[in-house]
């Protein structure tokens, strides 16, 4: 039975996990709040939670249940704290690098310390510590390699006190070294991912067809190809990672400002509503226009020119709608040719968008002035009976009435003085264009130098 379920659970995890494993491994940072749940997951005790499920027997049902539902809350938990708190992301980025990278080579390790300190030569049955197989002494020999002997106990926490101490240490690493910590911790989740997938099917297989001597012949080769696979994946998704920064940061400043720029207009919204908008409007319709006189007099003044106003405040070209940066070294090569991994990312962004949804802290509504905003409705029977709300409806109306018309005269003013100004100095120029006038006839009439004016 527990053979039959650790083959299904890893067909199953090798399908989840070879869609997720490459997308984190490539594009971590342009999915940051999906890799930090996935970490939230996995540091929540997602790895035991499959142990259990593998080793599941008739009196462990309510074991594997108790497991599932502790890692779903603790997950919920540490994501949100992660997520709100910049610190707690980076603590928990680090403690799960430093995890992810202990795990193969105490893995390995393991084999061996069990082998030649512990005098462990097969393997028994799964455990939650020992989900391929816990490791049992030769046959006929009880007193060696048992979980109660000494050296079995050693080896145990010798292991487990290492595993804690990359664990811990790496945290606040992770706080000291953040920026390189988000490409790193990205790195090895994929890559843990990745080969993990096909690691525990591949174990899983092997003891199905092959029974426990067959897993016992492979479990040390591969658990040396799983460290050199998952330090070369790191690697190379490290590479990548740093190849896309400059279009990644850029990602991220334009999504950012999408965002600002629609709180903006939500906020202008909300606080122009119903009101500061209908002044706005009617200011807008009944504002004068500047008649064709004064315009060519002032086209004029600028040396019969058009000059054409400016708005400064207008963007002359919007910056979200130019080309991303190119991505550099071997992330273009994964740009160009790795097509499904894009895909992937798209489906990744999708759940991000989710993610920063349920983020997103929305307003909450006043139902009593929703009430009250609402158009007044009569009520049904012996005539019309005014509702209790029509008055504040009316002073909705009159308020927005007034500030309309004071919206409005204050336009006119701001026209009359313009108008004004005109005027001033068109006035001003004339009496400039009769000075040179009168200086020219002025020129005209006074004797040329040397000659005495006739008698």
């Amino acid at each position: 039975m527990s053979a039959i379920a650790a083959t299904l659970i890893s067909i199953l995890q090798a399908f989840v996990f070879c869609c997720i494993g490459p997308t984190v491994l490539l594009f971590g940072p342009a999915v940051a709040k999906s890799v930090t749940v996935v970490q939230a997951c996995l540091a929540s005790g997602y790895l035991s939670l499959m142990n259990s499920i593998i080793a599941i027997q008739p009196d462990s049902v309510m074991v594997v249940f108790e497991g599932g539902f502790y890692m779903l809350t603790g997950a919920l938990a540490l994501a949100f704290a992660a997520l709100k708190s910049e610190t707690g992301s980076q603590m928990m980025k680090g403690m799960a690098t430093g995890y992810l990278v202990a795990e193969p080579m105490l893995l390995l390790g393991s084999k061996a310390l069990y082998s030649g300190v512990a005098g462990c030569t097969r393997l028994g049955n799964p455990t939650i510590e020992f989900p391929q197989g816990q490791p049992l002494g030769p046959e006929g020999d009880e007193g060696v390699c048992t979980p109660e002997s000494k050296k079995f106990l050693m080896c145990f926490y010798i292991m487990k006190a290492l595993l804690w101490i990359a664990t811990i240490g790496s945290g606040q690493l992770g706080i000291i070294f953040n920026e390189f910590f988000l490409v790193f911790s990205s790195a090895m989740t994929g890559a843990s991912m990745t080969v993990m997938a096909f690691k525990d099917l591949i174990l899983s297989i092997a003891t199905e067809a092959g029974g426990k001597e067959l897993a016992e012949k492979i479990a040390i080769p591969l658990a040396g190809v799983t460290m050199i696979l998952t330090y070369s994946l790191a690697g190379v998704g490290f590479l990548v990672m740093r190849g896309m920064a400059k279009r990644f940061r850029e990602q991220k400043a334009r999504k950012n400002r999408k965002k600002e720029k629609a709180k903006q207009e939500a906020a202008k919204a909300a606080a122009g509503g119903g009101t500061d908008g209908g002044a706005e409007e009617a200011a807008s319709v009944d504002a004068p226009e500047p008649e064709k006189e004064e315009a060519e007099d002032d086209s004029a003044n600028k040396g019969g020119k058009k000059v054409v106003p400016v708005d400064k405040g207008k963007k002359k070209i919007d910056d979200d709608d130019g080309p991303l940066p190119e991505p550099e070294g071997a992330a273009r090569f994964v740009m160009k040719y790795c097509g499904c991994f894009l895909f992937l990312l798209k489906m990744m962004e999708k759940l991000e968008t989710w993610i920063e949804g349920k983020l997103e802290e929305k307003p909450k509504e006043d139902k009593a002035m929703k009430k009250k905003m609402q158009k007044p409705k009569l009520k049904k029977g012996k005539g019309n009976v005014v509702p209790e709300n029509l008055e504040m409806a009316q002073n909705l109306k009159a308020t927005a009435k007034a500030k309309a018309e004071e919206a409005k005269a204050e336009t006119k003013k701001k026209a009359e003085e313009v108008k004004a100004e005109k005027k001033e100095l068109k006035k001003l120029m004339q009496e400039k264009k009769k000075d040179d006038a009168n200086k020219k006839k002025e020129a005209k009439k006074a004797p040329p130098e040397g000659k005495l004016p006739p008698l």
